[in-house]
């Protein structure tokens, strides 16, 4: 796997219609700052989360954030702490209910019927990455209800990443939502273009359960 050791290109090519992140965004801005603001307060001010290995993600060009996923709370916390807007494929239930559905298009979410190979949810992922978006992908496809362990991964994450050549930036969400007992921790990151999908996906399952796993020495949350 060739890891990522400095900043990608900006997507746009020679054009430069596309030269960050913020001017790929197709949900509205103002709604997306708008939220990121208020849950950064409950995140970041009242649960006190600590993020480690920040300075590593890179901040332009394609990406997939991917992640375990024990909580309905994940992708919230996510869009939290990163800086630029990010892309999440959401579940289409959540879209049956108007109010929340039109909430989350604004938010640039892309609806993912989970009962079959989604072709229009794929398109759209993949035309995000194409504008040099940040996708959020939770690879075992639903929330594993098991604190600390992963579940069954899918290859979803790998297609997306080797078809638009994008990278995989691998992270772990740890402890509970309490009140500093939560870390965000960013792990290794690589680029996908070329790699087989499957031994991709191992790498990734192995990424994120070494990102899980505290540093030698490391204190526990509080």
């Amino acid at each position: 796997m060739r890891r990522v050791t400095g900043r990608l290109p900006a997507a746009g090519g020679a054009t430069g219609a596309v030269t960050t992140r913020r001017d790929g965004f197709v949900g509205s801005r103002w709604a997306y700052r708008g939220l990121q603001g208020l849950f950064r307060l409950y995140f970041c001010g009242w649960l006190r989360v600590r993020v480690e290995g920040m300075a590593q993600v890179p901040r332009e060009g394609p990406m997939i954030l991917s992640g375990n996923h024990d909580s309905a709370w994940d992708p919230l916390l996510i869009s939290t702490i990163l800086s630029d807007p990010v892309v999440h494929l959401t579940k289409i239930e959540l879209f049956r209910s108007r109010p929340l559905a039109w909430a989350l298009r604004h938010l640039g979410c892309i609806p993912v019927d989970r009962s079959r190979g989604d072709r229009r949810a794929i398109r759209q992922a993949l035309e995000a990455l194409a504008r040099g978006q940040a996708l959020v992908i939770f690879p075992e496809g639903t929330r594993s209800g098991h604190e600390g362990r992963l579940g069954e991964f899918k290859q979803g994450t790998a297609f997306l990443a080797t078809r638009a050549g994008a990278v995989i930036q691998s992270f772990a969400i740890c402890g509970r939502y309490r009140r500093g007992q939560l870390v965000v921790r960013f792990g290794a990151c690589v680029h996908a273009q070329g790699e087989d999908r499957a031994a991709l996906t191992q790498w990734l399952s192995s990424a994120i359960a070494d990102a899980a796993a505290p540093p030698a020495g490391a204190d526990p949350p509080a």
